[in-house]
């Protein structure tokens, strides 16, 4: 099994926010060349709260440390909205910072889960299915 098919993601929405254009760039044309997504990259808060509502994302994938506007605020106003306007998005964090605290305050902020940069993308992809797959289960069973 190559790696397209272990990390088809095909027709997930994905929203991706990271102040690096080159970060942003990459992680467009990997989540759409291996993953198959339909993927939509901001890199401010501002621009991508503002098209949110209008893409209705199935996954937030941010950058943490950002100028302005960092991903914890980000992730603080998805899970501000309600559930059908896409309050509980699973969600990815995305940061240079590898100690446990900063994880920690990712999560407490309302992540999912905390990847390291620089990324490995198998990983990216690996957590970004398992994502989706638990949140598949989970609206399962509250049914």
């Amino acid at each position: 099994m190559g790696i397209e098919e272990r990390f088809a993601l095909q027709g997930v929405k994905i929203l991706v926010v990271d102040d690096d254009p080159d970060s942003c760039e990459l992680l467009e044309m990997v989540l759409q060349v291996y993953g198959e997504a339909d993927v939509r990259a901001f890199s401010c808060v501002n621009d991508a709260l503002a098209d949110f509502s209008q893409f209705q994302p199935q996954v937030l994938i941010s950058d943490i440390a950002m100028p302005h506007e960092d991903g914890t605020t980000l992730i603080r106003a998805v899970r501000s909205l309600p559930v059908e306007q896409g309050g509980k998005i699973p969600a990815i964090a995305l940061s240079a910072m590898a100690r446990e605290e900063d994880r920690q305050i990712a999560l407490e902020a309302g992540f999912d889960r905390y990847l390291v940069k620089p990324m490995i993308f198998e990983e990216l992809l690996s957590t970004l299915r398992d994502l989706l797959e638990e949140t598949i289960e989970v609206s399962r069973s509250s049914v």
